[in-house]
């Protein structure tokens, strides 16, 4: 995230490349602007969370309370509400918007992550960051096992990828930064 020393007195304005939660002051005169690879997203006092490191490129907006607006790259601007999410394309200037459940968006800011009904490399893809460890798939079939589950974020990793095998039957190794996973 790159912000300025001082905001100008007349906006707040921030670039993010990354994840980031924000909650943010209200502000009338002063409105707090979120700028991404993909679009801009715009406050009215509120807490949301924003996501730019998709793997196929997109940015993900999350609003969990208040109101912001999201504006795409080459787009107009589209208004949300408590617990939408906006995906917003690359080159598009589109944005698709529906209602979801935050929780899974807001977890790793409490300490969890929560996972639902998401693939086993998009899992470890967070978990391998996380941890910083490299994973390795057997094969494609083992890559897109579906998986629904919690953790606690501060926990060892040992211990989740235990539960990882007991819930699927893989066999999890961890040899040093790697992890290996096959049947």
């Amino acid at each position: 995230m790159r912000y300025p020393i001082h905001f100008s007195s007349e906006t707040r304005e921030v670039e993010l490349t990354g994840e980031a939660y924000f909650f943010v002051a209200k502000d009338k005169n002063r409105p707090f602007i979120v700028h991404t690879p993909n679009g801009d997203v715009k406050q009215y006092g509120t807490e949301f969370n924003i996501n730019t490191k998709d793997e196929i490129g997109v940015t993900r907006i999350v609003l969990v309370n208040g109101s912001i607006s999201i504006t795409p790259k080459g787009g107009r601007e589209y208004m949300m509400k408590p617990s939408d999410m906006a995906i917003l394309q690359p080159e598009s200037g589109e944005a698709m918007i529906s209602q979801v459940d935050i929780t899974p968006y807001i977890a790793w800011n409490i300490g969890t992550f929560v996972f639902e009904d998401c693939t086993l490399e998009q899992l470890m893809r967070v978990l391998s960051h996380w941890y910083n460890k490299r994973v390795q798939f057997e094969s494609e079939e083992i890559r897109q096992m579906r998986f629904t589950g919690e953790f606690d974020k501060y926990e060892s990793i040992v211990p989740i990828m235990k539960a990882i095998h007991k819930v699927t039957g893989l066999r999890v190794e961890i040899r040093g930064q790697e992890i290996i996973i096959s049947k």
